[in-house]
């Protein structure tokens, strides 16, 4: 079954328990791991939120000549893409990457 769809604030709001959790606990190395392997997958839907965000507000104040009509956002669409909503040829994972090409691994 798919997750329901969350709001950005929710995801943030785990995304501080899960810190202060690990900061303030003292738990097994296992089950830490655990918590920051789920806290790097919902930083992925935050920035992959806020990502699809930018890009409609970029396009609602971008100048295109129009009569200040709008349409339902499209993320697949050229103007979407064009403004960054979606990646146009989106990289490979290489699993052989190291952690500096990874942006899904935290910094720590």
């Amino acid at each position: 079954m798919a997750e329901k769809e969350r709001k950005i604030e929710d995801i943030l709001e785990e995304l501080d328990a899960i810190v202060s959790e690990v900061e303030n606990d003292v738990m097994p190395l296992e089950k830490m791991v655990d918590r920051i392997t789920h806290a790097s997958k919902l930083i992925q839907q935050c920035r992959k939120k806020l990502n699809a965000m930018n890009a409609k507000v970029e396009l609602m104040f971008k100048d295109d000549g129009g009569q200040g009509e709008f349409t339902d956002f499209d993320p697949a669409s050229e103007r979407s893409q064009a403004a960054g909503a979606v990646e146009k040829n989106p990289r490979k994972k290489n699993p052989a990457a190291t952690d500096d090409d990874r942006q899904d691994v935290l910094p720590f």
